[in-house]
């Protein structure tokens, strides 16, 4: 089973993917949410999702998130 990471700064919007999306079908879980890109950095390093889903537009930090290493 996959792990998936849901991003997006729409906090009803979030809610909506990670509840009625059915991921479990798919063979994946969500491993967890952020509500920005900051904060889904920050825990992405910590849990290491094999698929990261985001929005791009967001405030304190975009979801365009680039990492070297």
């Amino acid at each position: 089973m996959y792990s998936i990471f849901l991003v997006d700064d729409e906090e009803l919007e979030l809610e909506m993917i990670r509840d009625y999306i059915r991921w479990e079908e798919m063979g994946i879980y969500v491993a967890g949410t952020a509500l920005n890109g900051r904060d889904a950095l920050e825990k992405i390093e910590v849990i290491q999702p094999d698929i990261v889903l985001t929005d791009v537009q967001m405030p304190v930090m975009n979801g365009l998130i680039w990492r070297n290493g």
